[in-house]
């Protein structure tokens, strides 16, 4: 993915596959008054997990192509919509496919963050007033897995100087040589020091200091995929 581009926005984010990839995906949609963060990881690996993220990628550009027409999808919809996507896969084999998925819409004529969550990683943010990390706490099983469960959509107000950080779990749960994690306080710590500068800078710094906490004797357990998204003054 190139960095996305929105006049409100400052985003940037990468994806590091492992070995043994689980297949991270992750994507945005850019709308005059509106941003779109979509990031998910697929449970297991190899030529399974490969088959899903394309069909997640093939339904994505029909759901892009939707809002981009004026469609006016919401982020609770859009994850029952890949919900659909699995579970068809899923029908007539006795494979099931799932993934997590966080889905997020930075709403900026109605001054909100929308947000729904299939089991994954709830971002952190920081609101610039408060100047302390919070989390964007929605519940929601995985989707291909969702049967009649409802997904939690919620919405939080939206402000200049938001920052946001998106992550899959292999950012936090790879080792080093110790068998040590990376883990979610190292990772609050540095978000802590580091959320006030660019995005690209962010993520740069952050890979790196990953990176050389594992350690490059031995190769990923899972993929990495981290997004930042910085809010500008629009208003």
């Amino acid at each position: 993915n190139t960095a996305p581009e929105h006049r409100w926005v400052d985003c940037s984010g990468t994806a590091i596959p492992a070995a043994f990839c689980g297949g991270d995906w992750w994507n945005t949609v850019s709308l005059d008054d509106k941003f779109y963060v979509f990031i998910a990881d697929v449970t297991g690996h190899g030529t399974a997990s490969a088959m899903v993220t394309a069909a997640v990628s093939g339904y994505f550009v029909s759901v892009k192509e939707k809002l981009q027409a004026g469609n006016q999808l919401d982020v609770d919809e859009i994850l029952y919509g890949f919900d659909l996507v699995l579970t068809n896969m899923g029908t007539g084999s006795d494979s099931k496919y799932n993934m997590t998925c966080f889905c997020c819409v930075f709403d900026f004529s109605a001054g909100l963050i929308r947000f729904a969550n299939a089991g994954h990683n709830f971002p952190l943010i920081v609101k610039q007033e408060l100047k302390k990390i919070d989390v964007l706490v929605a519940s929601g099983h995985r989707v291909g897995n969702l049967g009649t469960e409802m997904i939690e959509k919620k919405e939080i107000p939206l402000n200049e100087g938001d920052f946001v950080f998106f992550y899959t779990d292999g950012l936090i749960e790879n080792r080093n040589e110790e068998n040590e994690e990376f883990g979610k306080r190292r990772l609050r710590k540095f978000i802590e020091k580091n959320y006030t500068r660019r995005s690209s800078d962010f993520i740069e710094i952050l890979l790196n200091e990953a990176i050389e906490f594992y350690g490059t004797s031995k190769p990923l357990d899972d993929d990495i995929t981290i997004i930042a998204v910085k809010v500008k003054n629009f208003k």
